[in-house]
């Protein structure tokens, strides 16, 4: 053979494998750049998620300690509407917080451990605000009642939301009122 094919064949050689050598070099840098482009987007996809669940946690923290709050303001504006012959000794306080507790708080609650709970709660709360010793069974078993609903001779501008004691006249009063309703 004629060295000037040779050397023609041996550049053209050198030539595919240069073109070669760059053709996988520029894959071997798309497939980085590809890779840190989809690195990225993941980061900033996981970014926006952890953002939204932070956002989402916040909302429901202040829904939830607003509705605490609301809660307890309803609480605080019964105690505050009572009649201060209701209140006129420690005791008597102490019932209407239960009562009002129990009628706010109590009626919301779905589970036996969850009552028990509460009551637990509140026989200590009311020992330690009020001196008063009610046990949890006592409040779960023998509640307080308060209404102004059982003196129907009165005009209901007049009446009184007091401490009951009688349990055998609320059905009967209580049927009545939602005949009348």
């Amino acid at each position: 053979m004629n060295i000037v094919v040779v050397v023609v064949i041996v550049v053209v050689l050198d030539i595919v494998v240069v073109m070669i050598v760059v053709l996988v070099l520029v894959v071997v840098f798309v497939m980085v750049v590809v890779i840190v482009v989809v690195m990225l987007v993941v980061v900033v996809v996981v970014v926006i998620v952890l953002v939204v669940v932070f956002v989402m946690v916040v909302v429901v923290v202040v829904v939830v300690v607003f509705k605490a709050y609301q809660f307890f303001f309803q609480v605080m504006e019964s105690l505050l509407q009572a009649h201060p012959t209701v209140i006129s000794i420690r005791e008597h306080c102490a019932k209407l917080l239960g009562h009002e507790a129990t009628r706010v708080f109590h009626d919301r609650l779905v589970n036996e451990a969850d009552r028990k709970f509460f009551f637990k709660v509140l026989s200590d709360e009311l020992h330690n605000g009020f001196r008063v010793r009610w046990s949890q069974d006592q409040l779960q078993h023998e509640p307080f009642v308060f209404g102004d609903f059982l003196d129907t001779s009165s005009p209901h501008s007049t009446r009184v939301y007091r401490f009951t004691r009688s349990y055998d006249r609320l059905p009967k009063v209580l049927e009545v009122c939602f005949i009348y309703v």
